[in-house]
């Protein structure tokens, strides 16, 4: 029997060698049977797949298994999102979800990432949990129902219910879903929205058009070639499950997930209700665990605990020094706490005390293109 260790939130393999059928259904197995034993299965579980080679076929498989361990399941009925699976998981109140993907990594490996009932990454600790019963049989039980869902137009639907009201000029947007599950989602809606949108790399391919689908430098070219040749305002790109993101400016600069969340935390002073951040919070997520769980679904409206967070962010995320000054001169305005923390680094970890404050200013405005902060405001 093929070995198999669980990561962080969840399990991987490579296309039929350890990512097989049988595979699928003794982690599927597990994880019911972790349900069975913490009378959880009557809350049902939200299940999806993204754009990945036999993803749709292996969620079926997930489906029938917790089905027959008596739990409840709310089945995609197409390609989704991780995130739209983080939102079902809350909106249906469901105990936790199961995403068939292999988020950024190659095309040949595909995976399961167990989300908890608030909609982020299952945490370590639950996963150590789950995996205890891998290979164990469940309790006897009648079969639960399996519903088709579309997770994605439940997803759809509270984007533009958070969404404020359009400001500023229209942009013109390259959005890059790099073939996988975001495809046409984030370009609808920020068509909707009154951008004009070009978008690239938008139909399925299992093998990613040969790319890697990380949004981050050099998996960017092709966006960045596309921005400059329809002048446009900047690129988005998002991973292989839409769970990630990158950015790129008019001029071709790469803009990071950090610098992305820098930037929304800034928002605040110029929406103090935080109504403007919600739609680009949901949009939006990153490839930290700690990060999901703060910015889940229940807490993405209020701004102000996000960024009473700031030191829990950066320590989650692992900032060095540079990128945390840059997160606090955004926010140091936010409460006295963090203008002392502001003060404690510049003057022990960038440079010091008398480091002139233009120099520290710098490090955060030089990295905040115009064409970004028209898109913030």
């Amino acid at each position: 029997m093929t070995p198999i260790t669980f990561g962080t939130d969840g399990w991987r393999g490579i296309i039929a060698d350890t990512f097989t059928q049988a595979n699928v259904e003794r982690v599927a197995r597990a994880y019911g049977v972790y349900l069975q034993q913490n009378g959880l299965r009557d809350q049902g579980v939200v299940v999806g797949y993204d754009a990945r080679f036999l993803s749709d076929r292996m969620a079926g498989y997930v489906a029938n298994v917790l089905s027959n361990c008596g739990a409840k399941v709310w089945l995609s009925n197409r390609i989704c999102t991780t995130p739209s699976v983080s939102h079902a998981v809350v909106e249906l109140g469901a105990a936790g979800g199961v995403m068939v993907t292999a988020s950024h990594n190659p095309a040949e490996y595909n995976g399961i990432k167990f989300k908890a009932s608030y909609g982020g990454s299952a945490s370590p600790e639950e996963v150590e949990r789950i995996a205890e019963w891998l290979d164990k049989e469940p309790n006897p039980t009648t079969p639960a129902p399996i519903e088709k869902t579309d997770i994605i137009a439940l997803y759809e639907r509270r984007l533009k219910a958070s969404a404020p009201a359009p400001e500023g000029r229209p942009l013109r947007i390259v959005v890059d879903p790099m073939h996988g599950a975001g495809a046409r989602i984030a370009a609808a809606m920020l068509q909707e929205r009154g951008h004009e949108i070009i978008e690239i790399h938008g139909s399925r391919d299992v093998l990613f058009g040969g790319l890697h689908p990380e949004p981050i430098p050099p998996h960017l070219n092709q966006l960045g070639d596309a921005v400059r040749e329809y002048n446009a305002d900047l690129g988005v790109a998002v991973d292989g499950d839409a769970d990630r993101i990158g950015a790129v400016t008019a001029q071709g600069e790469f803009f990071s997930s950090h610098q992305i969340f820098a930037l929304l935390a800034s928002i605040e002073d110029v929406h103090p209700d935080a109504h403007a951040c919600r739609l680009k919070l949901s949009l939006i997520t990153t490839d930290n665990d700690h990060m999901k769980q703060m910015i889940s679904w229940d807490v993405t409206s209020e701004m102000k605990a996000y960024t009473r967070k700031i030191e829990h962010v950066s320590a989650a995320c692992r900032f060095n020094a540079e990128q945390e000054l840059q997160l606090l001169l955004l926010c140091k305005e936010q409460s006295a706490q963090m203008q002392n923390r502001f003060n404690m680094l510049t003057g022990s970890q960038i440079g010091a005390p008398g480091t002139p404050s233009s120099r520290r200013e710098s490090v955060a405005a030089d990295r905040i293109p115009v064409k970004f902060r028209e898109l913030a405001v």
